[in-house]
């Protein structure tokens, strides 16, 4: 089976430059068992809810421990990526259930919310996702042609397409990252959180541009917790671009971190991630074997997976946004001021016939 070609990074550091090769050789040397490993995860819903932060958790040198997760995240993502992209296309593939004709892209800055969306779609259908979903993918839409591609797949498959943006606080995006950071080990950096906050309306933008009326957008606002709004099309889109009227996100980013900082609620290793460095010392010894084999920590001890712990679908989450299922049950859609159904589906397309691509 040929993956996509996985981008390599150049890293100063050289554990992370040699995690990321150990990585990327065992990805392309055996791609399917990390496949079948991830559709074989209790939280991926069969494979079903794609994302690579959950396909990371599959690696052993990134799952070790939060510390590792902090450190190697960016060594691991694009193979990570390229695996996800793989899963995205073989469930989209799969047409064996008919009645499994809906794919649904959740989006926004980390620490938004997003998998708490997803944890929503599973939970109302008793743990399960829905039975007319086919599959999920999680992810950052802010790239057009990537995101075109992936819709366009869908809709060749005759899939109905629904792409949820969340739209948050930057501040409150924030925290949620440091939290998770400090739980789990994997941060975000202010770069990162900037580029997706700011590129989704024109990421959206796109997508509809391109496709109109054949996809259903929608921004889930919510900004005030107490008060989530759901806004349709270019309505939504509007939405978020008047947000970002309210200054620019990285300045914005950096006065919170600055009142976090000096309340004491970040700790050395969370600074260096946000500012886009690496936390956290060397883990590994360099020139080990490829994932799965006998790594071993700096000191000799060898590294244990601890993933295991918690399903794929907490480990990729941005945050666990207590209230926010309950809150989108009944969100108000702005565009006509009445309460809209948050129900997996409600008011998308009707399936399109399979079609060529343009």
């Amino acid at each position: 089976m040929a993956l996509e070609p996985i981008r390599v990074l150049e890293f100063a550091d050289a554990d992370r430059a040699d995690v990321q090769r150990r990585v990327v050789d065992a990805v392309q040397a055996a791609p399917e068992r990390f496949l079948t490993d991830y559709a074989a995860q209790p939280g991926t819903f069969g494979g079903r809810y794609v994302c690579a932060d959950a396909m990371k958790e599959l690696l052993p040198e990134y799952a070790a421990s939060k510390e590792a997760r902090g450190r190697y995240n960016a060594p691991v993502h694009n193979a990570a990526a390229v695996l996800a992209a793989e899963q995205y296309r073989r469930v989209v593939a799969d047409s064996s259930d008919p009645t499994r004709n809906l794919v649904l892209f959740v989006t926004g800055m980390p620490g938004a919310g997003k998998t708490s969306e997803i944890q929503y779609a599973a939970l109302h259908e008793g743990n399960r996702l829905g039975d007319g979903v086919r599959a999920i993918f999680e992810g950052q839409l802010v790239d057009p042609q990537a995101s075109i591609a992936k819709v366009e797949q869908a809709l060749n498959a005759g899939c109905r397409v629904g792409v949820i943006a969340v739209l948050p606080r930057p501040e409150e995006a924030l925290a949620h990252t440091f939290q998770r950071f400090e739980e789990l080990g994997r941060g975000a950096s202010a770069a990162v959180m900037t580029r997706i906050q700011e590129g989704t309306p024109d990421g959206l933008e796109a997508l509809l541009r391109r496709f109109g009326d054949q996809i259903s957008v929608a921004v889930h606002d919510v900004r005030d917790r107490a008060n989530v709004h759901r806004l349709e099309g270019m309505d939504g889109v509007n939405i978020w671009r008047k947000e970002l009227e309210n200054g620019p996100v990285q300045e914005r980013l950096e006065r919170e971190f600055d009142r976090l900082n000096q309340l004491g609620r970040v700790s050395a290793d969370c600074a260096l991630q946000f500012k886009g460095q690496s936390p956290h010392g060397q883990l590994y010894a360099i020139g080990g074997p490829d994932v799965g084999g006998s790594l071993a920590h700096g000191d000799g001890r060898k590294a244990t997976p601890e993933s295991g712990r918690t399903s794929l679908l907490n480990a990729a989450r941005g945050s666990s946004l207590a209230g926010l299922s309950d809150a989108l049950k009944t969100g108000q859609s702005e565009s006509d001021g009445k309460t809209k159904s948050n129900e997996i589906g409600h008011g998308l397309p009707k399936p399109p016939s399979p079609r060529r691509s343009r």
